[in-house]
């Protein structure tokens, strides 16, 4: 019985050491980010990605929001993959990131070959706001075929009716 105890206390000490370490990981992968060397960013953002929701704070969404800015193009393209791994965990952080207003090369880079993300996007169809409908919508068609399921095309579908002419527009284009 007393080795049964000390296993497990053991095991939940290794758990407890795990989950801070966890955490001094994420901070300094996020702190990678906010280097000058290209190199460096893009592979922090490559680990950050591979971490899955995990990884999916507030700071790292962040951050590499903001990296998406880098003037290296291998910066902006690590970011965006890891964006695309990360944002479909958090909603309101893809939703954050659809009102920043990204350029359509970044909104592909993002969600291109992400069909995680669809999910969460189809719940964007509903937003109040058109502009992130719209945003969800060429979101969407970025994701390429993994995104053309009979319950998202039907929603495509049905924003070809919306009240905003953006949002049927971006659809329509979807669509096609």
């Amino acid at each position: 019985m007393w080795e049964l105890l000390t296993r497990l206390s053991v095991r939940g000490a290794a758990a407890r050491v795990l989950r801070e370490m966890g955490k001094e990981v994420l901070r300094a992968l996020t702190e990678r980010l906010r280097e000058d060397t290209a190199g460096v960013v893009h592979h922090a953002a490559g680990a950050l990605g591979q971490m899955g929701t995990a990884a999916a704070t507030p700071e790292v969404l962040e951050a590499l929001i903001q990296a998406l800015r880098d003037r290296a193009s291998g910066v902006r393209e690590g970011a965006a993959r890891a964006l695309g791994r990360l944002l479909p965990a958090h909603p309101e952080a893809l939703r954050n990131f659809l009102c920043t207003r990204p350029a359509p090369k970044t909104l592909e880079g993002v969600f291109r070959d992400s069909p995680g993300a669809v999910p969460a996007l189809r719940a964007l169809l509903s937003d109040p706001d058109p502009e992130v409908r719209a945003r969800a919508i060429r979101a969407l068609g970025a994701v390429g075929p993994a995104a053309a399921t009979p319950e998202v095309v039907r929603d495509l579908l049905a924003r070809r009716l919306d009240k905003a002419p953006n949002v049927r527009t971006a659809a329509l284009k979807v669509l096609r």
